[in-house]
């Protein structure tokens, strides 16, 4: 990039320099550019030169007094290098080796009376402001002057002062393009940073999910190993089944739908296990869903919620529905139970404990503002969740 940078950069100096000459109406297009490559020809390898110069002082972190003093050093020579390739007359004025242009050159033609182009009928300047420009005054010594211009502006000064322009473009260029590469930089380990705790955060809630399940499910095997143990040894077993596949996807933080609900009828099997014909799981799940991606673990909170504070507290039968759709670019799923519902005056499921709390953060960690997940009492009796987060397939 640099390379291809400083290229353009002397192609645009002898451009401009061509097209001054071309738009005065002094040269053509190949003298003028002729004459432009000669006069830039030292800056093709002193652009790259100052470019490595600049950026050497900026990796090592010179200090800016130094930094200053080698500049105009380095500037001091550059300027020497491109005076000794500086043609004898600026490009434009006169022609290389062409000499002194004759005095008769010099003077305007003479007009048809014989009096000089722009004199008056006295010989003096015209009475409406100087005549032509004439050629330069003679010398005390009676020789005539060469015609170059001099002070600041001749050969050596004029190309100086663009020398040292050119100089410190080049160097303001270099300081520019660090900055945007430093800029870049931060901006890029702020964000690794963000994702690195951000992932961080995610398997911290994770790690809480987990051992709360695991807590249950043992309390309840422990409570059935002597009564029935039986349906404990069953439990045992789809336990091993369900940590086993929970760590096969400890990984990752999404996982299919499809895979998610592999995961939660592990869970449904215990549940079965443990409390028999009274829990009865329905699933509603469009095809088109299932290979939306969620966050692992989602569901299986959800419906131990719905178990533990709908169904459980109640007598009989009750019954626990998992419905998922594709609703335009969001994927909704829901979940219902018939059970208690809301007690009057106490706040409900919706405040939730340890699984419901970690599910609202997981969520807003993965989605930010574009996820929701209410818990409300359903239509006639029982309690329905419903979790809303942007639709999208694995990009592996």
């Amino acid at each position: 990039m640099p390379a291809l940078l400083l290229a353009l950069v002397w192609t645009a100096l002898v451009g401009l320099f061509a097209g001054q000459f071309i738009v005065a109406g002094a040269l053509d297009w190949d003298d003028a550019l002729r004459r432009a490559r000669s006069f830039w020809m030292a800056w093709l390898p002193l652009l790259p030169l100052t470019y490595g110069f600049s950026r050497l002082l900026l990796k090592h972190q010179v200090r800016p007094v130094y930094s200053v003093l080698l500049h105009i050093a380095a500037c001091a020579a550059v300027v020497g290098i491109c005076h000794a390739f500086t043609p004898e007359r600026p490009p434009g004025i006169g022609r290389e080796g062409a000499g002194p242009l004759p005095d008769s050159a010099l003077r305007p033609p003479p007009r048809g009376d014989g009096r000089p182009e722009g004199r008056g009928p006295d010989g003096g300047s015209p009475p409406w402001g100087r005549g032509p420009r004439q050629g330069p005054p003679p010398r005390q010594d009676g020789r005539q002057d060469q015609g170059r211009p001099r002070g600041m502006f001749g050969p050596f000064g004029f190309r100086s002062i663009i020398d040292i322009v050119v100089y410190g473009g080049i160097v303001s260029l270099t300081h520019a393009i660090a900055f945007l590469r430093r800029s870049q930089q931060r901006e890029r380990r702020t964000l690794e940073l963000e994702a690195s705790l951000s992932r961080a955060r995610l398997d911290a809630l994770r790690l809480q999910i987990n051992p709360h399940f695991l807590f249950n499910t043992l309390n309840a095997i422990a409570s059935l190993i002597h009564t029935r143990p039986d349906a404990a040894d069953e439990m045992t077993v789809s336990l091993s089944e369900l940590l086993r596949a929970s760590l096969h996807g400890a990984g990752s933080h999404e996982v299919t739908l499809r895979e998610e609900l592999e995961l939660l009828r592990l869970f449904t099997d215990i549940e079965r296990t443990r409390f028999g014909e009274r829990i009865r799981f329905v699933e509603d799940i469009a095809p088109d869903a299932l290979s939306g991606m969620v966050p692992s673990l989602m569901l299986q909170p959800l419906v131990e919620n719905a178990i533990r504070h709908g169904l459980e507290p109640r007598t009989g039968h009750g019954t626990v529905s998992i419905q998922a759709r594709k609703e335009g670019d969001r994927l909704v799923i829901s979940i219902r139970d018939d059970g208690v519902g809301f007690a009057p005056g106490k706040p409900g499921k919706s405040a939730g404990g340890i699984g419901l709390t970690n599910t609202r953060d997981r969520l807003r960690a993965l989605y930010g503002d574009g996820q929701s997940l209410t818990i409300a009492p359903a239509d006639g009796h029982g309690t329905i969740a419903v979790v809303s987060i942007p639709f999208h397939r694995t990009t592996a």
